[in-house]
């Protein structure tokens, strides 16, 4: 798999050497098969304008790339040609063509290919019958027919074959878009908790500092015992919720990096401690439970 996909690779990207070769295997195909006689018994000269007509049909292979369609063009009207100049209408005629319209399929919608496919065949397989040299010339051109087909089906199987990997790679990229997307939902979603878990945290301690302090601004000049009294309030409330804070933050750590012997975040059993601490500040709260005691989940009971 490795050596195949080194292959891949390399023929990606060296497509005009790749190009080039293949021109190079057609036209000494052609050459050869064009110097045998229908017999095999019997060899053909090689005329000047025989090699040149080949050499100009193997060298639209190296151009389909850039103009498919201009390319597989040239390509029919040579091997129009060289069956009208009196060559064997056999497999070389229709090389240059035959791969010429391999590319067109493999790079075209059906109804291009289709064209393409139908005007190549047409017009091969007319021309070979009516111009055409030798005494088999229906079974010379059925198996021209049958080669053309076989280049057009090849190429449009390449097509789907292609088609369907690229849709298989979208739907990759798309899955994992999604997947970006759904973690990066889940991260605000974590942050928005974290946020509320740190609010209701400290949002008490924050409102019961409030309270004290402002006792203690009443009752400063009044009644500097109970304003002492409020103001070490408030230092042990600043502390709790620096305390809470911190187990809060430990909580959300890893747990090779957090502090194991942290206290845990604070839940409904600590609530007597928040009444009472609400009541030293001089509040009245009364509190009420209502059903029956059951365990909560530490989001819930935070």
């Amino acid at each position: 798999m490795t050596s195949t996909s080194t292959w891949g690779r390399w023929c990606a990207e060296h497509p005009r050497t790749i190009d080039l070769a293949l021109a190079i295997l057609v036209l000494l195909a052609t050459w050869t098969a064009h110097r045998i006689a229908l017999d095999g018994n019997d060899t053909r000269e090689v005329t000047v304008v025989g090699v040149l007509v080949t050499a100009i049909a193997a060298a639209t292979i190296v151009f389909r790339r850039r103009y498919p369609f201009s390319a597989l063009a040239v390509a029919v009207l040579l091997g129009v040609l060289m069956i009208a100049l009196s060559a064997p209408p056999n497999a070389g005629t229709g090389s240059a063509a035959m791969v010429c319209l391999y590319y067109v399929a493999s790079t075209s919608d059906r109804r291009r290919t289709f064209f393409a496919a139908a005007s190549t065949v047409s017009s091969l397989m007319l021309v070979t019958i009516f111009l055409g040299v030798g005494n088999n010339l229906l079974q010379e051109a059925l198996g021209l027919l049958a080669w053309l087909l076989m280049a057009s089906f090849a190429g449009a199987e390449v097509r789907s074959r292609r088609a369907y990997l690229e849709s298989v790679e979208a739907r990759a990229v798309q899955a994992e878009r999604m997947r970006e997307d759904e973690a990066r939902h889940r991260v605000v979603e974590e942050r928005m908790r974290i946020a509320r878990d740190l609010h209701d945290v400290v949002a008490h301690h924050i409102a019961l500092v409030n309270l004290q302090v402002g006792v203690a601004s009443h009752l400063i000049g009044k009644d500097p015992e109970k304003a002492t009294t409020a103001l070490r309030g408030v230092e042990e409330t600043s502390k709790a919720a620096l305390d809470e804070i911190r187990a809060t933050v430990g909580v959300l750590r890893d747990a090779q990096d957090g502090d194991r012997s942290m206290k845990p975040a604070p839940g409904l059993s600590d609530l007597p401690a928040l009444v009472d601490q609400f009541v030293s500040a001089g509040m009245e709260i009364d509190v009420r439970a209502v059903g029956s005691l059951r365990p909560l989940g530490p989001a819930v009971d935070l």
